[in-house]
């Protein structure tokens, strides 16, 4: 019997081996809550930022992850945590290492479990590693060196193209994820509202456009990219949620009120939300989270003006109830809140900054919906750590106090978990958190083709016009021509002590010009005849700092370098970025266009704009001599676009994503369709489409289908999604002529419209947009009934019937019904598969019988095992659907597989008497 038993366990070990799928063990965010203390819990909720490069043992962060059980920290390039100019990216990934390291050693540390006390380690969490890398440089910026110089967001709205959009995120998705960062935050879709120039507050380049449309689907392609590029390890996050582009405040020193009813939010600043929030179906491929912003609303919700959004439970809870984005949050989308800290925040809550109740802010803005609070600048430097504790150890205590509180916890960490396990290979792992350190030198910097087609397509001819242009620059400079470079020479730094590095080098223009058009390529300048400076040299010179006095009995002070190359130049060519009142030197472009005309006479003036295109009014450019151009990024492949401009060697092809006031450059205008563009109509029958004039023949109670080409607007893009289009339908019969209007709106460019033919006459169909009446025409003959012929482009309708049909297509003529075919069977199923145990034990059991164990214990174990295995055979026959399995599932149903378990079972049983029955 003993023999019988552990033949039973090696069967069974064997037919485990066909494990139905979907029975293999996944980790859960349900499942890693469980095993977590309130302490582990409440320490996911939030984010921070520390001070210095490192985690060493016994630093702020050290004991923050060890002690508070932090669930994640967030990079700045302020707080010191990237200062190595010279190999950032190795620099930031040991950090990342060791930050993870940090959280992996201190899950292994026993604790006291939430059951029996027992000691044991807290599961492995890895944290969340955050930075903002919105392209286009400091300060919105981090790592400044070391990654691809990626295109701002304006730069990349300028190409109107959401491939290159989506390109760009993949660059950036793959090198931030190779550093550990498991957290993008940024670029923001923002919609701006105006160009504020000279205001406390400009969006400048960090904004993809004005339009709701398309600024959404700029961000949705970087996003995707990004999601891509990381391999499925990098969340994205978008900021400014529900929007800071009508603000007029800097919101980092002031909360701005802005004055939007529910109506108009969901019309402009949602609407690039919502479809991030809907885009891709599910979680992981469409946007991880949104960050709200610190922004008060008059008219939201028939209040006066509400709290800071950040703040106020019932603004935000209508705002997160909106379509697609209620039902993001029900999926699982995560809430993270503005910086609490901010110098706003602060203001708004004591104006004399002389209190900071931060575990006040902190249960306000968890209260409002946020899962992830943000403890940046939380209170002076020197007491941030301690401020973060005391947050969180009131926390702590709320959780045992209130279990309300405790239940909202549990919920948003559920959220975190969900987050992280997506973000992880869907198993927390101490070892995959590390990122492997290879050579980062080969490995990043790749995305610099990506980087130049993007300056290439959104390169923008501001002023003049195209054909003014060709009458003003005919030639591009020559080997004798003289050209003086001016350049915004401001400087950044890559942390609080590290030296400051011009932002864009004042020689970068010089420098391409001479490498693309120097003695060393193409010959066609010479090095001697170039000469740069900066715009602050040219802002001292108009202020007469410069200009040395002149001395009685001494010779005459030499006129200064930038005064002799100016009077003698051929070409005047600035380089600009933005204009900040705090930097006097950035308005020397428009001082000098003002004041010192005399110098740019007869000169060629160029203008490139490496910032946002607004920034110089409509006298300026009157006095623009040459043209006016929009790169809108300053990095490398921007600068080589200029040079190339310059040469004439490339075409402006890109238009301004936003409005530019200087030149009537109205976005909402530039959107509307192009007045001169004829809009073809094509019918749902191949072969005809109006070009201008289409005449057909229909029959009488045939239903029309007809969709418009893609309708272009005045930059020959594609109309935004929803732009009205009018169907203009006229009838003329015998007693006169009728019209009507079928309205619709686009989508991908293109509006469509039905209709049946009640009436016999003539019909004419034109399209109506904004814009005015399409010239191309589709007209339709519909004879009387026996008269003429009807064309075969449409088939009449089998019965005419008063109502449309249901479907939008033509009712086809009746044809026989064709017999279906048989739905092929389904395989073996789970029944099958537990029917199968059953008759192998049977058989086991009947083989051993007929053995004979009491002669021939050996015999006995043969004819059960070849029962076991026929049985085996016959059910597998079936499983593959070998021949006979349809006759079998047609003739016995769920039975089928059954019989063949059996049929396979009696032949093992009779192979093995045939075998068996003489051997003892």
């Amino acid at each position: 019997m003993k023999q019988l038993v552990r033949f039973i366990l090696v069967v069974g070990l064997l037919l485990g081996l066909e494990r139905p799928a979907g029975a293999q063990q996944t980790v859960t965010p349900e499942a890693v809550l469980a095993g977590m203390t309130a302490e582990e819990r409440v320490g996911q909720l939030f984010l921070v930022t520390f001070d210095g490069a490192t985690a060493e043992p016994g630093s702020d962060i050290d004991r923050l992850i060890r002690e508070y059980k932090v669930g994640g920290v967030l990079l700045r390039a302020a707080g010191g945590n990237i200062t190595d100019e010279s190999n950032a990216p190795a620099q930031v990934l040991a950090l990342t290492n060791q930050l993870q390291a940090t959280a992996a050693s201190a899950a292994e540390a026993p604790r006291q479990g939430p059951t029996a006390g027992a000691a044991r380690a807290a599961p492995f969490v890895p944290l969340t590693i955050a930075i903002e890398q919105s392209g286009g440089g400091s300060p919105d910026d981090q790592i400044l060196s070391g990654l691809t110089e990626l295109p701002s967001p304006l730069a990349i709205g300028a190409t109107w193209d959401p491939e290159q959009a989506e390109a760009i995120g993949r660059v950036a998705g793959n090198e931030l994820s190779a550093l550990g960062v498991t957290l993008l935050i940024g670029p923001a879709p923002d919609v701006l509202d105006m160009a504020r120039v000279n205001g406390a507050r400009d969006d400048g380049t960090q904004v993809f456009g004005g339009d709701p449309y398309w600024v959404g689907l700029m961000a949705e392609a970087y996003y995707r990219g990004a999601q891509v590029g990381g391999d499925g390890l990098l969340a994205v996050a978008a900021p400014h949620f529900p929007g800071h582009g009508a603000s007029n405040r800097d919101w980092e020193q002031e909360i701005p009120t802005v004055r939007r009813s529910l109506e108009q939010l969901i019309r402009v600043d949602l609407l690039p939300y919502s479809r991030l929030a809907g885009a891709g179906g599910v979680l992981g491929t469409r946007v991880d989270a949104f960050v709200t912003a610190h922004v008060r609303f008059q008219g939201l919700l028939e209040r006066q003006t509400t709290n800071p959004i950040t703040l106020d439970a019932a603004s935000l809870s209508a705002l997160l109830g909106q379509g697609d984005l209620a039902e993001w949050r029900a999926a699982g989308g995560v809430l993270i809140s503005d910086s609490l800290g901010s110098r706003a925040i602060r203001r708004f809550l004591d104006s004399t900054e002389a209190t900071f109740n931060g575990r006040g802010l902190a249960r306000d803005a968890f209260r409002a919906g946020h899962d992830v609070l943000v403890l940046s600048d939380f209170g002076v430097r020197s007491a941030q750590t301690a401020n973060i504790i005391d947050a969180i150890q009131y926390f702590r205590d709320q959780y045992a106090s209130d279990p309300i509180f405790a239940q909202q916890v549990d919920q948003s960490v559920l959220r975190i978990l969900a987050l992280k396990l997506r973000t992880s290979g869907g198993v927390f792992d101490p070892a995959a958190a590390q990122r492997p350190t290879p050579d980062l030198t080969t490995s990043l910097s790749q995305g610099r083709a990506q980087a130049l087609a993007v300056a290439r397509a959104g390169a923008t001819l501001i002023y003049p016009t195209t054909t003014e242009l060709d009458a003003r620059l005919n030639d591009p400079p020559s080997a004798g021509d003289r050209i003086v470079f001016i350049t915004d020479g401001r400087t950044v730094r890559q942390c609080p002590v590290c030296l400051p590095v011009p932002a864009m080098d004042a020689r970068a223009l010089e420098n391409a010009v001479l490498s693309l058009y120097g003695p060393n390529a193409s010959g066609q300048v010479q090095g001697r005849n170039l000469q740069s400076f900066t715009l602050e040299d040219l802002n001292d010179y108009l202020d007469g700092r410069l200009t040395q006095t002149a001395v009685e009995g001494q010779p005459t002070p030499e006129p200064p370098a930038i005064d002799v190359w100016l009077r003698q130049t051929d070409w005047i060519v600035f380089g600009i970025q933005d204009i900040r009142s705090g930097l006097p030197e950035t308005g020397a472009v428009s001082r000098f266009l003002t004041q010192r005309q005399d110098l740019a006479r007869n000169k060629r003036v160029i203008i490139f704009s490496f910032g946002a295109p607004y920034y110089l009014d409509t006298t300026d450019l009157s006095n623009v001599t040459g043209a006016y151009y929009a790169l809108y990024s300053r990095g490398p492949a921007f600068v080589d676009t200029a040079a190339r401009l310059l040469f004439q060697d490339v075409n402006p092809r890109g238009d301004s994503p936003v409005s530019v006031p200087s030149i009537t450059y109205d976005l909402l205008n530039q959107l509307q369709p192009d007045p001169s563009q004829v809009i073809k109509l094509f019918s749902d029958a191949p072969g005809l489409t109006s070009t201008e004039t289409v005449s057909t023949t229909y029959a009488l109670n045939t239903q029309v289908n007809l969709s418009t080409d893609i309708i272009r607007d005045r930059n020959d893009n594609a109309v935004p999604d929803g732009t009205p289009v009018t169907f203009e339908v006229a009838v003329r019969t015998e007693a006169g002529t009728s019209t009507s209007q079928i309205e619709d709106t686009t989508e991908g460019g293109i509006a469509a419209a039905s209709f049946i033919l009640r009436q016999v006459g003539f019909y004419s169909v034109r399209v109506r947009t904004a814009s005015g009446l399409s010239q191309a025409e589709f007209t339709i003959d519909v004879p009387p009934e026996g008269f003429g012929r009807p064309a075969t482009v449409l088939p009449p309708t089998a019965t005419p019937t008063p109502t449309p049909p249901a479907t939008p297509t033509v009712t086809p003529t009746p044809q026989a019904t064709e017999e279906p075919e048989p739905e092929p069977f389904e395989g073996a199923n789970s029944i099958d598969f537990a029917l199968m145990l059953v008759f192998v034990a049977l058989g086991m059991v009947t083989g051993y019988r007929l053995g004979g164990p009491e002669q021939s214990p050996r015999r006995a174990m043969r004819m059960a095992l070849v029962a076991v295995i026929g049985a085996l055979l016959g059910y597998n026959w079936f499983a593959l659907q070998l021949p006979g399995f349809d006759e079998a599932r047609g003739l016995f149903g769920q039975w089928g597989g059954s019989l063949w378990v059996l049929f396979g079972m009696g032949l093992g049983l009779f192979a093995g008497w045939l075998i068996f029955r003489k051997r003892p």
